[in-house]
């Protein structure tokens, strides 16, 4: 009786605590904050080998996938696209440059080069091809020289057009890339750098053209002819539907460093990956995440029609615009800036002026606020609003990653106990076989005593 009073103790206390687990999980479950799990709903991506990588919506800015996007890194020669792009903005393609000791000190076997000479002249537009296509760091650095009065000053305007364009992990120390412990940037500032080199058409012309010819020069009496070396645009196995441009880079310490842009069904993306193997690997991540950009996420046409500039958002696709939270806050010239959120994400934004807010107001209410004037900081209500609570993003995933190892020691406790209860019971079994056999050997023992007693007292009978 007592030792099915204990079973039934022993088998009442695990079902106890496996009880105890399951309300656990519940109760973190419960805890755990809705945007939390929504943000958990944002398109994951694919796996890649390059070490690090961003794929940007061009016209939004919204970061889409993120690889260690902020880890500083090396960029070779993708440095060219800011060279380029100041000196499409402070030059003029018809400008006569000559060559200097300066970018010829480049022009050595081991450097991709031209070969140019000291006195050399070329225009700028030729310079320019050969910096982006043949990736020329003679050229680059000239053009560098000719742009800034002198290398050192140019390298300055570098820096500072980067931290201007929200770059806050970069910083230049030439005009061509080449390898210095100082020179460095991430994945993201190389995609904010190339989100505005995309706004110059004639960047664009640039670093799409395939090929592209210099004539004979005043010391040269070939012309110099050569291709683009960005594989999605050239190379039939990597070329991809909708490709604009890029850039390449390589050099020892960077590994192949890769910028595309590709616009398909009126988006335009913008990917960076940084320190792949080599040339194939990086235009094989580059396809991959370009699919995944362009079939995992859609645009949204929120304000396009009252917006000076913006009014699209980049959204997750089946997202509608019912989800998104719309806040509006007004500059010290009186101009409204509107942010899309999804949860936590800023999905999109538009820059209105006072009577263009007002009109998207009113088409958002359908009139009812029309004769209200905005206030800085005031909300604008979609038709279906949906207002999450605010919070950092990264916070979030920090509690995320501590519920799932929470989640995580919980099952291993469960699985040790189910174990350790296992184990008890065998044992208890074990045991139970024991008692029993040394009470049935102890029996016979006895039994045979009683027989041997019984034989010897009718042996001693006369």
């Amino acid at each position: 009786m007592k030792a099915c009073i204990r079973r039934s103790g022993r088998r009442a206390g695990t079902f106890m605590a496996a009880l105890g687990m399951i309300i656990a999980l519940i109760m973190t479950a419960a805890c755990l904050p809705e945007e939390v799990l929504a943000d958990v709903m944002w398109p994951e991506g694919p796996a890649i080998s390059s070490e690090t990588a961003v794929v940007m919506d061009a016209d939004t800015g919204v970061v889409l996938y993120d690889k260690d996007m902020n880890k500083v890194m090396y960029p070779a020669s993708t440095t060219k696209i800011l060279t380029c792009l100041l000196a499409l903005e402070n030059g003029t393609l018809t400008d006569s440059v000559t060559m200097t000791e300066t970018g010829v000190s480049y022009a050595y076997a081991g450097s991709s080069n031209l070969n140019t000479q000291v006195g050399e002249v070329f225009t700028l537009e030729q310079m320019l091809y050969g910096t982006m296509l043949k990736s020329a760091n003679d050229m680059a650095t000239q053009v560098g020289e000719y742009i800034g009065g002198t290398l050192e000053n140019f390298v300055d305007m570098m820096n500072r057009r980067a931290e201007a364009l929200g770059c806050v992990s970069t910083h230049f120390t030439n005009a061509c890339g080449m390898p210095d412990d100082n020179h460095y940037t991430t994945a993201y500032d190389l995609a904010l750098i190339s989100r505005e080199a995309l706004k110059n058409e004639e960047f664009r012309k640039i670093t799409g053209t395939h090929a592209y010819e210099i004539p004979p020069t005043n010391l040269t009496a070939q012309s110099r002819s050569f291709t683009n070396h960005n594989p999605l645009l050239v190379n039939p196995e990597y070329a991809y539907p909708g490709i604009i441009g890029g850039k390449t880079g390589y050099t020892d310490a960077a590994g192949s460093t890769l910028v595309t842009f590709v616009s398909q069904n009126g988006r335009t993306q913008i990917v960076v990956t940084m320190k792949a193997a080599d040339a194939g690997t990086a235009a094989d991540d580059h396809r991959l995440l370009h699919d995944f950009g362009f079939t995992a996420f859609a645009d949204l046409n929120l304000a396009g029609t009252y917006a000076q500039t913006g009014g699209h958002a980049t959204v997750p696709a089946g997202v509608s615009d019912n989800q998104l939270t719309i806040l509006q806050t007004v500059d010290e010239a009186g101009m409204t800036q509107v942010t899309f959120r999804l949860e936590d994400r800023v999905v999109g934004s538009a820059v209105m002026t006072a009577e263009q807010a007002a009109a998207y107001q009113d088409s958002l209410t359908g009139g009812a606020s029309s004769d209200e004037a905005l206030s800085s900081e005031e909300e604008l209500v979609p038709p279906v609003p949906v207002t999450p609570e605010k919070y950092e993003r990264r916070g979030n995933r920090a509690f995320l990653i501590i519920f799932l190892i929470l989640l995580f020691v919980l099952i291993i406790l469960a699985a040790v106990m189910i174990a350790l209860t296992v184990k008890a019971e065998k044992e208890r079994r074990r045991r139970r076989k024991r008692r029993q056999q040394k009470r049935l050997r102890d029996q016979r023992r006895r039994m045979r005593q009683e027989a041997a007693e019984r034989r010897r007292a009718e042996a001693e009978k006369p």
